[in-house]
């Protein structure tokens, strides 16, 4: 499955979807995909770190979302961008589901960053790092030549 084109916030949702609505949205997904199933959520067991991510649909509306390697900090990319994480994930979600004043909160500091994505894009992860389209998030171990991290 892939996400529809469009403008995106790209960051940690915890910070864009509206307080009254999180707990909801991570009961309707799982956590997203932190638990295979409602069976395992009551029995604490988790997923594999590479199954803890995936493409959800909430209020008609699709968003991508993938666990970090290593949970909360602060992560680069490839797009010159640095993403602060709070609630130990990444992920793509449309506009129309931000809460403004969030939305607001993050551009003020950077958490995250609002994108335009003008094809259908993915979302994945491989080793650490989350591709959401061709947007690179390092959350992983990475060879010492590379940047540094930003935290």
């Amino acid at each position: 499955m892939k996400m529809p084109a469009g403008e995106y916030y790209v960051g940690d949702p915890c910070y864009v979807i509206p307080d009254d609505e999180w707990s909801d949205l991570l009961d309707h997904t799982l956590f997203f995909g932190l638990f295979a199933s409602p069976d395992n959520m009551a029995k604490d067991i988790y997923n594999e770190k590479a199954n803890q991510n995936g493409i959800f649909s909430w209020k008609d509306k699709l968003l991508g979302v993938s666990s970090t390697a290593y949970g909360d900090g602060g992560y680069s990319s490839n797009v010159d961008k640095s993403f602060s994480v709070d609630a130990g994930m990444i992920g793509a979600v449309p506009l129309e589901l931000c809460d403004p004043e969030g939305l607001e909160e993050v551009h003020k500091y950077g958490h995250g960053h609002v994108m335009t994505f003008d094809h259908d894009f993915s979302i994945e992860y491989d080793d650490g790092t989350i591709c959401i389209g061709e947007v690179e998030i390092y959350t992983g171990d990475r060879d010492e030549d590379e940047e540094d991290w930003d935290y």
